[in-house]
């Protein structure tokens, strides 16, 4: 129409059939029963909605059947008059559509008793005084089990607007407030935040076992005191991204409010519980953060583990879905660089490289290092000393921080600055039990080595590293599970009909790489798809008499197991930094990490699988005119895989200014970890400084031969004019 139309009292038109004695209350029709006028205008309001509700226009409940009603003639009433009142409450509102528009309108309806509740139209008043009303027709779905519905086009019954009224529920709000109760307009890679869920109950009931699921394992429940074989974060399952909120709630006694908290898995209507959480940001840009929560309905003292039950269908449930877009910007980078040692055979050198990328801000760009830690349970670390000395020619904001009178705990580096740090990483001897240790060294400072158990007050630095670990795990067992139900499908599609030679060629190829791969991947590690959190310890001398032991995907200890051939450093770099998100700078605190460096390979090594040092003399005198010098050396060939053999060719090459007395050419294998000592006497007729690093090794892998050069040097200094 050319003019407004003034639409007022909209409300819904609905029908609910008792499930106590089966009358029904419904609101069909133009039909007015006359009623007290009191009630009609009595409104409800409830915890859940801000909305004001009223008993719907034409609304009258059907008659009470008593034993003595043969006939059934009892006449309708309204629900003024009637003890149970009315079934359903509704809101109205009011709208003006102007001429050519479309709008759409947020009706609400309240339900008081259980039973069936269907909603069957909208009604209104046109220019407030025609009474309009229009139904609903929802098309069923599609039929699709016989022949006869397929071909005639089928449609079952819509529940689209039917439900099914049984008891209370809670309705659960969740709001997420930042640290200090303002969020930051800025959030680094890799910054720590500290959350508030405040959870309320505005239902009727009381809901218990409240989880959350989120898309990505950013989220930390802090845990005191936790067990290495305990979940992190209360996580329930493999994904690392589930988890159960624990709930504690203020206690009120006799009117006073008291500040004790109590731990309890029941939130009662009215009531708000706060649950502190630590949340880490991971990736570059835009980032959405899905959460999902999900509540049951207390059942008295009886809390429902739907969870763990084979019918879940059993317990009531709700969902409740929050959505937050988080944008990250760049702040640190971190890599590192893993080479064994060939000063002593069991040690390595690990060098961890750091740059600052911030671009967040114009100005205080710089990024405080604080820490470096390694967690592992067969490895510690150490500072290699005067990294950050008065010998450096150009010195850095790093170093000038140490060395003109600023803080010496923290390591700071400018924008684009990069900070390259070397640390020794130190087997445990044999004899010492396998204990998980988190070593931590200090960038900077006195006392930049040490190590030990202890945790954190309010979170454990390794709960983010155990989360992500159990979430690559999960997602790698996922897609390989995809892969493998994908394959099978395939192959009953194509088992009725002929396949080409191609397809037999590639099948067959695809299962031979498959064999290998599992050949090489089962040696020692638990495969993707059976990392389920329960892993067996046998053989172990570390675990003698422990047949099985058990822990959650999340725990410390499945990220360092027990297992040696299976051992692993983490390495974790904590930072502080300012945010420019308020008026006034803040700190702001995060950590990188590496997760799951192999300090020696298990199967494969993408160079060479065998180390080499030489134990001889740096420096020696000898008078020449009783003939040439003879000096001992012993040569270590070790096998750095800790699993598979490895047979290689051991050659002298030989030289012209000394020579090699010994064994000049073997072929040898060396098991997993093994290694041999070769003597050999080297002869030099004049003085000088002699290279005697002139041997070459020889690997054969499925029938190729790899020749290796080392590039290091074997440096001794012989002196003339004297007499050993």
């Amino acid at each position: 129409l050319s003019v407004q139309i003034q639409l007022s009292e909209i409300q819904l038109v609905a029908r609910l059939t008792s499930s106590e004695n089966g009358r029904v209350c419904t609101s069909e029709g133009a039909v007015v029963i006359p009623g007290k006028e009191g009630e009609r205008s009595k409104t409800w309001s409830f915890h859940s909605s801000r909305k004001a509700f009223v008993m719907g226009d034409f609304t009258r409940t059907s008659p009470t059947k008593g034993d003595d009603d043969e006939d059934g003639d009892k006449p309708w009433v309204s629900p003024n008059d009637d003890e149970e009142g009315p079934f359903f409450v509704v809101d109205k509102t009011n709208l003006a559509v102007d001429p050519g528009t479309s709008t759409e309108v947020k009706l609400s309806i309240c339900p008081l008793v259980t039973g069936d509740l269907e909603i069957v139209g909208v009604r209104c008043k046109l220019f407030n005084e025609l009474w309009v009303y229009h139904p609903f027709h929802v098309v069923g779905p599609l039929l699709q089990n016989t022949r006869m519905n397929r071909a005639n086009r089928a449609r079952g019954e819509s529940y689209l607007l039917k439900s099914k009224i049984e008891h209370d529920m809670p309705s659960l709000t969740v709001d997420i407030v930042p640290h200090g109760g303002k969020g930051d307009a800025t959030v680094l890679q890799g910054q720590i935040s500290s959350w508030t869920l405040r959870i309320s109950n505005l239902g009727t009931a009381p809901a218990s076992n409240v989880t959350l699921k989120t898309n990505a394992p950013w989220m930390n429940i802090a845990q005191t005191n936790r067990k290495e074989t305990r979940a992190t974060s209360h996580c329930i399952g493999p994904s690392g991204t589930l988890m159960r909120l624990p709930l504690e709630k203020k206690t009120a006694e006799d009117g006073i409010d008291n500040d004790d908290y109590v731990k309890s898995d029941v939130i009662s209507p009215g009531q708000t519980v706060e649950v502190p959480v630590h949340v880490r940001t991971s990736g570059g840009g835009r980032q959405e953060l899905y959460m999902l929560f999900r509540y049951e309905l207390s059942n008295g003292d009886v809390v429902s583990t739907a969870l763990n039950s084979s019918s879940p269908s059993s317990s009531k449930q709700k969902w409740l879905r929050k959505m937050i877009s988080v944008p990250v910007y760049p702040s640190l980078t971190l890599s590192a660089v893993l080479m064994p040692s060939y000063w002593k055979k069991r040690e390595h050198i690990l060098s961890i490289e750091m740059t600052n990328y911030r671009s967040d801000r114009q100005t205080s760009l710089e990024i405080n290092l604080d820490k470096i830690c390694i967690a592992s349970r067969y490895y510690r670390v150490q500072q290699l000393p005067d990294q950050l000395g008065e010998s450096d020619l150009y010195p850095s904001n790093a170093q000038q921080q140490q060395l003109y009178g600023m803080p010496a705990s923290l390591l700071q580096i400018g924008w684009q600055e990069r900070v390259t740090m070397h640390y020794l990483i130190i087997p445990f001897e044999d004899e010492e039990e396998a204990k998980y240790t988190l070593s931590q060294c200090h960038l900077v400072g006195e006392n930049s080595n040490s190590s030990g158990t202890s945790l954190f007050n309010e979170s454990e630095i390794t709960d983010f590293v155990c989360l992500e670990h159990a979430h690559e795990r999960f997602k790698t067992a996922l897609d390989a599970h995809e892969k493998e139900m994908a394959r099978r499908a395939a192959e009953q599609e194509e088992s009725n009909q002929p396949r080409h030679v191609a397809q037999i060629r590639r099948e067959k190829s695809s299962m031979e790489s498959e064999k290998s791969g599992s050949s090489h991947s089962n040696n020692g590690q638990t495969t993707p798809g059976n990392d389920t959190g329960s892993q067996s310890s046998s053989g172990n001398g570390d675990l003698v008499g422990k047949s099985e032991l058990s822990y959650h995907p999340t725990s410390i200890m499945n990220l360092c197991p027990p297992e040696e051939s299976s051992s692993k450093i983490n390495v974790i770099c904590t930072w502080t930094a300012l945010s420019s998100g308020n008026a006034e700078d803040e700190v702001i605190y995060g950590q990188h990490h590496l997760r799951q460096l192999a300090v020696r390979p298990q199967a494969k090594s993408k160079g060479c699988p065998l180390t080499i040092t030489a134990n001889h003399r740096s420096e020696i005198e000898h008078d020449f005119t009783g003939g040439p010098m003879k000096m001992d050396i012993e040569v270590t060939v070790r096998n750095r895989l800790v699993e598979s053999p490895v047979e290689f060719e051991f050659a002298l090459e030989r030289q012209a200014d000394f020579e090699l007395i010994g064994a000049e050419r073997f072929r040898w294998t060396l098991d997993g970890g093994d290694e041999i000592v070769v003597p050999l006497q080297a002869i030099m007729s004049s003085s000088g400084i002699y290279n005697l690093q002139s041997l070459r090794l020889t690997v054969f892998v499925d029938n190729l031969q790899v020749p290796y050069l080392f590039p290091f040097q074997w440096i001794v200094k012989v002196n003339p004019n004297a007499t050993i």
